[in-house]
């Protein structure tokens, strides 16, 4: 006996495990490739997000999420931190990890379908909105919905295990998977915000929020001022936390939160930079900051608030 795969091919009925098992062997078959982390949530928790920006807009049939993340190297932090050289960083914390995330999500993906169910990997890092700067979905959203952290005072997520040094993605599917609840503790409760003080371009304040709804219940977490954080990460400013080649002076911006308006900002701008600087590298190419997140690690910050240390 057979039944009709979502994709449109036959897949016997012993291939597909028990209900009860399904989840089980979802989260396992993660974790053998590769992933640190793993959550699911239900499509229902992203209810909230914009309509552009809604899994459903990529797979109406969608029933599950399921997100996955992958730790930076400690060592890696360590270097980029105290600013010795952005190269293993680069590679080691953005490029490999994201490449080795979107074979995860599409074999994670493919391994669904084996077993009847359509499903979707969306990737790691790439934009749907260029000019935006957004991407298919926001797979911190995701993450958060799948129980794996909470959005911090720097806008990003930040896991009990990790701190904010992880990298994200996402696999959308039809499969009804077991959710997990969603973190109740708040990774940042008693943190000395060490990634307010290292922005180099006060892109995060200590005192602005922002709010949003999720599964019922509000969550307040740190608004981030896109301006600012494009500046930095756009390698147009040069100090100590930052490996830009241009120190090229910031605009005032009415608003530092309209994503286009800074965008074109930031490409005219880019034609002041370092004539080499300029010639070597596109805009949008190259982060030369990303240390907020990079510095935000339990280990590290359990340290500093005298709160024994567990091993991570």
């Amino acid at each position: 006996m057979s039944t009709e795969r979502g994709c449109g091919e036959p897949i016997r009925d012993a291939l597909r495990p028990p209900q009860d098992s399904l989840t089980g062997e979802v989260k396992d078959k993660a974790r053998a490739l590769g992933a640190h982390l793993v959550g699911i949530a239900p499509i229902e928790r992203m209810d909230g997000a914009p309509p552009d920006l809604h899994p459903r807009r990529l797979l109406p049939e969608a029933k599950s999420l399921v997100s996955m993340a992958y730790r930076i190297n400690r060592g890696v932090q360590q270097l980029h931190l105290r600013g010795v050289s952005p190269m293993p960083f680069s590679r080691f914390a953005g490029l490999e990890p994201k490449a080795r995330l979107d074979d995860m999500a599409l074999d994670l993906a493919n391994y669904l379908e084996d077993l009847g169910y359509i499903s979707l990997p969306v990737p790691a890092n790439q934009y749907y909105y260029q000019e935006k700067g957004v991407g298919e979905i926001s797979h911190r959203h995701v993450a958060m919905a799948s129980g794996l952290g909470r959005l911090g005072r720097g806008g990003f997520l930040v896991t009990p295990e990790y701190g904010g040094a992880v990298q994200l993605i996402t696999v959308v599917t039809a499969a009804p998977l077991e959710p997990d609840p969603m973190l109740d503790e708040d990774p940042c409760a008693g943190c000395p915000r060490p990634c307010v003080s290292i922005c180099p371009v006060q892109a995060i304040p200590p005192d602005r929020d922002r709010v949003m709804t999720m599964a019922g219940k509000e969550y307040r977490y740190g608004w981030l001022s896109y301006a600012r954080c494009q500046w930095a990460c756009g390698g147009m400013v040069m100090d100590d936390h930052c490996y830009g080649l241009s120190d090229v002076p910031m605009p005032a911006f009415d608003e530092e939160d309209d994503a286009e308006w800074v965008r074109e900002e930031f490409l005219l701008a880019s034609e002041k930079r370092f004539p080499w600087d300029r010639a070597y590298r596109a805009a949008f190419t190259y982060n030369a900051c990303s240390k907020c997140y990079v510095v935000c690690h339990p280990e590290r910050l359990k340290r500093k608030v005298g709160v024994e240390t567990q091993p991570g």
